[in-house]
């Protein structure tokens, strides 16, 4: 091909744009959600906001939901001075790209995670996983109880150190991570809030009944408060029961779902009448291998989220 006049620049910029946000529905994998707009094509964690993006934090017998949720000044006024390093960051990206700061939260306990604790990986390869006895698996008394010192944990930042709530909070379809939800920030706005489901931030679909999620039409009945408008099929028509899901679509969908949150207008505690409402914050709840994917994709160190734990990251999604 030969050289390109200087003066097509402007064209093709402008072809770059277009391509940006055509790339961003075109290429989305099947079971993918995308709307119309302009979405981040790459991610980037930012370092220096919390302890566990620090490669000089150990995390073995890290707690779960630690004090501050890890952020790294532990000091009165903490969550102020966290948000305007936040902003700051938010006018040198400017228009190159989205920030947002993201509590990623692992459901509670399962009763699958009991069941392959008590039978072994083995025995639930084999077995217990095709029961249906663990479809959609549900928390475990032990679950809710881990939920219980989280939720404590974030109110107390909330109440004492003015850490706002975010505007937008969103789940997995999947029970454990709904009532999760439910227990945690239902608990914290008091009910005012209206949680967004994804489809994509769902756990691996593939042999595991655990993760085959309830008809849409159940799941709205059991939590009212909760848009359901993600799910285009009632049934669960990704789950098939035989086949696992690739690590290549898992990927691709869980930077399809992450761009979409971060760019997504829509707020779940508008009318909450509570503490400051931050739009520069989201609640994410989620899976173990949902979490561990976010991580790839933004470059953030390798960090494995215990049960009902929370991985608290600022993000920049690119959009190009």
């Amino acid at each position: 091909m030969g050289r390109i006049p200087s003066r097509a620049g402007p064209i093709l910029a402008g072809l770059s744009f277009l391509l940006a946000v055509i790339s961003t529905v075109v290429d989305a994998a099947p079971g993918i959600s995308t709307a119309a707009r302009l979405l981040p094509v790459r991610f980037t964690a930012v370092d220096g906001f919390f302890e566990q993006s620090s490669v000089a934090t150990n995390p073995r017998g890290y707690p779960a939901v630690p004090f501050a949720l890890g952020l790294a000044d532990k000091t009165d006024g903490r969550w102020n001075r966290a948000f305007a390093k936040l902003n700051a960051l938010k006018k040198r990206v400017g228009k190159k790209g989205v920030v947002k700061m993201i509590f990623f939260q692992r459901h509670g306990q399962g009763t699958h995670n009991v069941a392959v604790d008590t039978y072994g990986i083995k025995a639930w390869d084999e077995y217990y996983s095709k029961l249906p006895l663990y479809l959609d698996a549900p928390l475990t008394p032990l679950g809710t109880a881990q939920l219980a010192n989280a939720t404590a944990i974030i109110a107390s930042e909330i109440q004492s150190q003015l850490l706002p709530v975010p505007s937008l909070i969103a789940s997995s379809p999947l029970s454990r991570a709904l009532n999760t939800t439910q227990l945690v920030w239902g608990t914290i706005t008091h009910g005012q809030y209206h949680p967004r489901v994804y489809e994509d931030l769902r756990e691996t679909y593939g042999p595991y009944i655990c993760d085959q999620r309830h008809n849409r039409t159940e799941l709205a009945l059991t939590y009212p408060d909760f848009t359901f408008s993600d799910l285009v099929n009632d049934a669960d028509t990704l789950w098939n029961g035989v086949k696992p899901e690739s690590d290549a679509h898992i990927e691709a969908r869980v930077r399809s779902v992450l761009g979409a949150i971060m760019t997504t207008p829509a707020s779940s505690t508008g009318n909450f009448t509570g503490p400051k409402v931050s739009d520069d914050l989201i609640g994410i709840v989620a899976h173990s291998g949902t979490i561990q994917f976010v991580t790839k994709i933004a470059g953030h160190r390798s960090w494995s989220v215990q049960p009902g734990g929370l991985l608290p990251m600022v993000i920049v999604g690119y959009y190009n």
